[in-house]
């Protein structure tokens, strides 16, 4: 990544930049995570539940091994077809949100290629989506993903011995206004129960302190 720099951005505070480039080429996401080992809460079941229901999405991806909390590269799907995602963090956010500090990601897609499979790892997923669109700074729940400006997740997560839950908020953003969308969902649910107990990470952090364990 370049060299850190400040930049100014709205709705959200100012950002701690590593790189602002990679917008104009890739997607730009607002992001929290929280993560719980052992069993997560009942009351983040039921604020997550709160919604319509969704279906349950089972696959495994294939992660590799950066060791690095900023970075996150993998193959969906078990590597069936070509073609990787790449995931690099851009800023966090100086202005804290109820429950953590939200981060700024780029995500570019290569449509051909494999990774390499010796330094892969098998990530198995089971999980929900809701998803939100806002209009006027006014999030509403949509069931049509296409509409969505911020989507919520919930998913349980086998890394070989390693477990772990998870629940994400995940928004489209601009430099403009980097959390703008995430800030409006969250605006509507309230901020999630149970933070207290949880880690805030990323994938690719939490991925990264699990093979410290």
């Amino acid at each position: 990544m370049a060299n850190a720099k400040n930049s100014s951005l709205s709705r959200g505070g100012g950002a701690r930049a590593a790189s602002l480039s990679g917008e104009a080429g890739g997607e730009l996401t607002a992001e929290i995570r929280w993560w719980w080992r052992g069993g997560v809460p009942a009351s983040v079941i039921g604020y997550f539940k709160a919604g319509p229901r969704y279906p349950i999405e089972e696959r495994v991806d294939l992660y590799l091994r950066t060791g690095q909390a900023g970075l996150g590269i993998k193959q969906r799907g078990q590597g069936e077809g070509d073609g990787f995602e790449v995931k690099a963090l851009v800023a966090q956010l100086e202005q804290p949100v109820p429950g953590g500090r939200v981060e700024l990601w780029t995500k570019q897609v290569a449509q051909s290629g494999k990774l390499p499979p010796g330094a892969l790892l098998n990530v198995s997923k089971s999980r929900q989506l809701r998803y939100f669109r806002v209009i006027d700074g006014q999030a509403t729940e949509t069931r049509d993903a296409r509409e969505s400006d911020c989507q919520l997740e919930l998913v349980n997560v086998r890394v070989g011995r390693g477990t772990g839950i998870s629940l994400c908020f995940e928004a489209r953003a601009t430099l403009a206004a980097p959390a703008a969308n995430l800030v409006a969902t969250l605006d509507m649910l309230g901020p999630p129960p149970g933070r207290d107990e949880a880690l805030i990470a990323s994938y690719p952090a939490w991925l990264a302190g699990l093979a410290r364990i």
